[in-house]
């Protein structure tokens, strides 16, 4: 622990330009992040969903194609 505190320089005030660019380059890196997952994740959820709800939507359409047939037997 004595071997941490000797590398902290005396004045360990963070100059506000180094500041600044590490919470710039932060918040790019979550943007970056977001975007990723926008079009993999989410992108590829509501691909699911979409599908899902066509799907159910065809059955439907099926079942009641079906009824419609026994109806007129």
């Amino acid at each position: 622990m004595i071997a941490f505190e000797e590398l902290q320089p005396p004045n360990s005030d963070i100059p506000q330009g180094l500041k600044q660019e590490v919470f710039n380059s932060l918040e790019t890196l979550q943007l970056i992040a977001d975007i990723i997952d926008l079009f993999t994740f989410q992108f590829v959820m509501s691909e699911a969903e979409f599908t899902n709800m066509l799907g159910a939507s065809l059955r439907d359409d099926d079942s009641n194609d079906e009824d419609n047939k026994e109806e007129e037997e």
